[in-house]
């Protein structure tokens, strides 16, 4: 369960984002739209995410997970064959 900064709103407050054990941002609000399938993050943070993840997941498949200039990340496999340990905290 996640509180949100307040009750008018869908933004978290994360006091640290991380991918693995590294930490890509601190202090940091991250808004979240149900409506839509995705979470925005700014550039330099989604850079951070994007090289985290594919050092992750380097040599698991045929090309990286995430791409920057596409603003996405993808595994080529469903989800029960995802056999990378990518763990997103905040």
């Amino acid at each position: 369960m996640f509180r949100t900064k307040g009750i008018s709103t869908w933004d978290l407050q994360l006091p640290n984002f991380k991918v693995g054990f590294k930490s890509i941002a601190s202090d940091y609000s991250l808004m979240i739209e149900p409506q839509l399938p995705f979470v925005y993050l700014p550039s330099d943070v989604f850079q951070k995410f994007v090289d985290r993840v594919n050092e992750d997941t380097k040599g698991l498949y045929n090309d990286p997970v995430c791409n920057f200039d596409a603003n996405a990340c993808k595994f080529p496999v469903s989800c029960d064959k995802v056999t990378a340990e990518v763990y997103i905290s905040i």
